[in-house]
């Protein structure tokens, strides 16, 4: 039953990995930044809490969806930079 909820989280977080790739083929993140620091936060509290219970399957989602979070904030920042503005007026 833990490799079927397992395959779950995976199909679940894989939407922010779809997003991800989009991001990078543009160079842009679509969401806001809030979003991307909510689900950040979201994730922090989560992998504390699984891993104080012990609970690898649910633990995996949040440890790996955190690569786009970070990914689409760095470009959110990157965005924003005064050398991207000068570069693209």
């Amino acid at each position: 039953m833990a490799s079927f909820g397992f395959a779950g989280l995976i199909l679940f977080n894989s939407r922010f990995w779809i997003q991800w790739w989009h991001a990078e083929q543009t160079q842009t993140s679509t969401l806001g930044r809030s979003f991307w620091w909510i689900s950040l936060a979201g994730a922090l509290c989560s992998i504390a809490y699984f891993a104080r219970i012990q609970d690898p399957v649910n633990l995996i989602g949040p440890v790996i969806g955190m690569i786009p979070y970070v990914r689409n904030l760095m470009l959110l920042h990157k965005s924003k930079s005064p050398e991207t503005a000068a570069n693209n007026p």
